[in-house]
């Protein structure tokens, strides 16, 4: 019966533990084809010679962040992290990502309604969404880190309580057979004194 409990337990950790690699390998992966879509985007830009050199460095920018997601994913999963904590930074990271997409689209079509033309509205989009992305990354390991830490104080404050109440009860003990030991000895030197007087 508690065999087969500890089978469950296992069974159920397992499987969050492959559900969250998959949610960082997604994270790694959806990095990657935002870095190889913006390095053809730059490369076309580089190609044409239409571009300068300022707006290419532009463009790069949002790249680096890429790579930086692709090494803060690289980060995490060499760390030891609980399955809860690798699926919040994969919830904060689509939050990111969905949210700096659907500001970007909404800015968009309202400049498209206006009749303000973009010059590439996917290197726009895709420049968005990866700040989006590594804003939503930070926020989830910052939060996961703060979590860790309050878990970890609330441990420590537990630890301390315990040994607190062991010590006051080691102290009180030992007090207490002081006390019982000076009652005897109280005891003891009134006899003593009326065997004298008698």
């Amino acid at each position: 019966m508690l065999s087969d409990e500890i089978l469950e337990k296992a069974r159920i950790f397992l499987k969050n533990e492959r559900l969250s690699r998959i949610e960082l390998y997604s994270i790694t992966s959806i990095a990657v084809i935002i870095f190889f879509i913006k390095f053809i985007f730059i490369f076309r830009s580089v190609t044409s010679n239409t571009k300068s050199i300022q707006s290419i460095l532009i463009t790069s920018i949002p790249l680096v962040f890429t790579i930086f997601i692709i090494y803060l994913t690289y980060r995490i999963s060499k760390k030891e992290n609980k399955p809860e904590h690798l699926s919040r930074i994969f919830i904060w990271f689509i939050i990111g990502l969905t949210f700096s997409g659907l500001i970007t689209i909404n800015n968009l079509y309202y400049q498209l309604e206006k009749g303000v033309i973009m010059a590439n509205k996917g290197l726009v989009f895709l420049n968005n969404i990866s700040i989006g992305g590594l804003s939503g990354l930070l926020i989830g390991i910052f939060n996961t880190t703060n979590m860790k830490n309050i878990t970890k104080i609330s441990k420590e404050k537990e630890k301390r309580k315990m040994l607190n109440s062991l010590l006051t009860h080691d102290i009180k003990n030992t007090s207490q057979v002081v006390l019982g030991y000076l009652e005897i000895l109280k005891e003891e030197l009134k006899d003593q004194k009326k065997t004298k007087k008698n």
